[in-house]
C-alpha cells in the first residue's frame, strides 16, 4: 500500500484501502459476518 500506484489501481475500482492491523480486520469481518449472516438466514 506503500505504492502510489497500487493506491491508485485500486481506487479506480471502487476499492478503499487502508491499513488496519490484523485484529482490526479480524474484528471487521467478524462484524460483517453478523451482519450479513443474518440477512442471508433471514432469506433462507
Amino acid at each position: 500500500m506503500n505504492d502510489p500506484a497500487v493506491r491508485e489501481q485500486l481506487a479506480s475500482s471502487g476499492a478503499d484501502p487502508s491499513r488496519m492491523s490484523p485484529a482490526d480486520f479480524r474484528a471487521l469481518i467478524a462484524s460483517e459476518l453478523e451482519i450479513y449472516g443474518a440477512i442471508v438466514a433471514e432469506m433462507n
